[in-house]
């Protein structure tokens, strides 16, 4: 059961869906882990391992000798938190939940794994994503922080960026411990850190909104290719002022009725809904 009718527009927390039980076993985190191993052999460019300490990135290759003797006795031992993405390219009940929040919000999903072996070994720094996430916590407790002041200013930060923020903010703390699901909508500063002795696991089910910077990249590159623009950005450069090709891209814009752009972009929306969907293997939706 699924009960996201509509994105929160502020950090929530609520039970969003049902999870099933086993989720939160090592025998199914472990067994999930085993199943990776081949897709990451062939070198899968969508299902990938990555490693963190702290919002740096680590490529120690012990690491990776380490994830795949994983067992429940070396879990806390790991030296760095990694992060899984696309689970729902080995997972099958992972790949329901993906299509059924698909179904309901018309928003493409993907689903990740965290794993946080202990405390002072955290994935990321404070930092803003480009996609509203669910998260569903499966073991341990993690701590999430977000700062309260300038949050919405702090929206025009680069997303991903690792920031260091000002001193003297004050700050939301929300604990989520196994079972708890919270929702962040995209570009709100965050940190997630483990609480307590054991090791935290989590799954991020990120909806890939369409964003207007995306709508720009893809009309601006017709709108280049189209006849009256191409015309003139196709000359020789250095015959051409930037004035004048600006000047063409602009009275391209301005012929345009609102309704003929408004379908332009969700002709776009649609084009990179299908395009996340086909990357997550998701595309057979009714499959």
């Amino acid at each position: 059961m699924i009960s996201l009718e509509r994105f929160p527009s502020q950090v929530t927390l609520d039970k969003f869906l049902i999870v099933p039980e086993n989720f939160s076993s090592h025998d199914w985190f472990l067994s999930l882990l085993q199943k990776s191993h081949p897709a990451l052999d062939a070198g899968d460019k969508y299902l990938t391992l990555s490693f963190f300490l702290n919002g740096s990135s680590q490529v120690d290759k012990s690491l990776l000798a380490a994830y795949r003797d994983l067992n429940p006795e070396t879990l806390s031992k790991l030296e760095a938190s990694f992060r899984l993405t696309n689970v729902q390219l080995i997972c099958p009940e992972i790949k329901t939940i993906c299509r059924e929040l698909y179904q309901q919000s018309g928003t493409a999903v993907t689903c990740n794994l965290y794993f946080t072996p202990r405390k002072k070994v955290n994935c990321f720094d404070y930092h803003a994503d480009m996609q509203q996430s669910l998260i569903v916590q499966l073991q341990g407790s993690k701590n999430w922080s977000f700062p309260l002041e300038n949050n919405e200013a702090l929206r025009t930060v680069k997303f991903y960026d690792q920031l260091v923020l000002p001193e003297n903010l004050t700050y939301r703390q929300l604990q989520l411990q196994p079972a708890s699901q919270l929702f962040v909508p995209f570009g709100i500063v965050h940190k997630a850190e483990l609480e307590g002795k054991q090791f935290s696991l989590h799954l991020t089910f990120a909806f890939h909104t369409f964003m207007i910077s995306d709508f720009w990249d893809a009309y601006l590159r017709e709108a280049m290719a189209s006849k009256n623009v191409a015309s003139i950005m196709n000359e020789d450069l250095s015959r051409v002022s930037p004035e004048q090709a600006l000047s063409q891209l602009f009275d391209h814009l301005q012929s345009m009725q609102r309704e003929e752009f408004l379908a332009k972009f969700e002709e776009k929306k649609a084009e990179f809904t299908l395009k996340t969907l086909k990357q997550g293997r998701l595309y057979r939706i009714n499959s």
